[in-house]
């Protein structure tokens, strides 16, 4: 393709069919990938105990089919929730896992809610206390989140497909 029909293009582009529809349905596009990525991830606190000895690791994985990282983790010596950033709309909490190594965060970042967090805790401090029991798996991450990035991408392709269509398979031809 040369310069001209490439002048072409986007000119018809942006007469005809609208070329800041095409560039805000490419932005809705890459939006809803960059979420549908980061709200699919699932963090995964697994710990063992062998003769006595603890091996935990972290693994993160989109919507756990997917592995992206695993990380070995020094022992933990206890969990806790911590609360940051308060504002008029309340406050975001997180898992902290205190390891011989230092503080860990667990999960993707804080966020509302202090239920399910406060359970994740109580479950690894469980497990810290009962030596008897040989495993531990906790999971934090994934679920219907993923459902949000997923109206951008649609309409993100609505929005690009269509200009690209009509330049295609026009409906009528051009004098």
């Amino acid at each position: 393709m040369d310069s001209t029909q490439e002048v072409f293009l986007f000119e018809k582009l942006r007469q005809r069919y609208g070329l800041m529809r095409l560039i805000l349905g490419v932005f809705f596009m890459l939006g809803g990938v960059g979420a549908f990525y980061l709200f699919g991830q699932v963090h995964t606190l697994t710990c063992e105990r062998t003769q006595g000895r603890q091996n935990c690791h972290m693994d993160i994985s989109w919507m756990g089919v997917l592995p992206l990282q695993s990380t070995n983790i020094p022992p933990l010596q206890s969990a806790w929730v911590r609360e940051s950033s308060c504002d008029t709309e309340g406050c975001v909490y997180q898992v902290i896992l205190r390891t011989t190594g230092g503080d860990i965060p667990f999960g993707i970042g804080p966020s509302s809610g202090t239920q399910s967090k406060e359970e994740m805790a109580q479950k690894i401090e469980a497990f810290l206390k009962d030596s008897s029991q040989p495993t531990l798996e906790v999971k934090t991450g994934g679920g219907l989140w993923i459902l949000l990035p997923l109206v951008f991408l649609v309409v993100g392709l609505w929005l690009s497909v269509y200009p690209l269509l009509s330049i295609l398979f026009p409906a009528e031809k051009e004098p």
